[in-house]
């Protein structure tokens, strides 16, 4: 080793911190070498040998491909609405028509959202009974389907109840009507 280097004191290393700081070293010389990513390596680096035989992780500009979660459009409510409410009859009665039906959390799950559904549903008829002063049938039509929208409801809380319930226990209190 250089003698110059062995004794190198607190004046030698700030000699040479200002050196370099005058004539800094080139980029590429100070720069770590790159450690491989997640995939196990770079193209060709021996870390992966198939590495380079993997297809680009991008597409080509001006591709107008759809990706998958774009492209699958989750169901409407309204579209759910008879699948779940055939769920709750058959939960009521006792049937299990799938594995899924005997865990008391996915059947809880399925008939809390209808029954958000099936409220919204009452809400928006009962608006749209107040706007149809003037047509009668329509306002009949709309009477009527609220009458089985509070039906369907109570079945729906009836079926909460059974689901929550324990050993007897009514799992809650009865329906609680918006009516005085």
């Amino acid at each position: 080793m250089d003698e110059r280097h062995r004794n190198k004191g607190l004046l030698g290393k700030l000699r040479e911190a200002m050196e370099q700081a005058v004539n800094p070293a080139p980029p590429e010389a100070t720069r770590p070498p790159r450690r491989p990513g997640p995939s196990g390596g770079l193209p060709g680096d021996g870390f992966n040998p198939s590495a380079t035989a993997r297809a680009p992780a991008t597409g080509e500009l001006g591709a107008s491909r759809e990706t998958e979660h774009v492209a699958r459009q989750e169901p409407s409510d309204a579209q759910l609405s008879p699948r779940r409410l055939a769920m709750a009859r058959d939960y009521a009665s006792g049937l299990r028509r799938i594995p899924q039906m005997e865990d008391p959390a996915f059947m809880y799950k399925v008939v809390s959202d209808e029954r958000a559904y099936q409220t919204r549903l009452l809400f928006e008829r009962r608006k749209a009974l107040e706007r149809a002063t003037g047509d009668p049938a329509r306002a009949e039509r709309l009477r009527a389907q609220i009458a089985e929208g509070q039906q369907t409801i109570k079945m729906l809380f009836q079926v909460l109840k059974q689901i929550t319930g324990r050993c007897g226990a009514t799992g809650g209190t009865d329906f609680l009507s918006d009516q005085p």
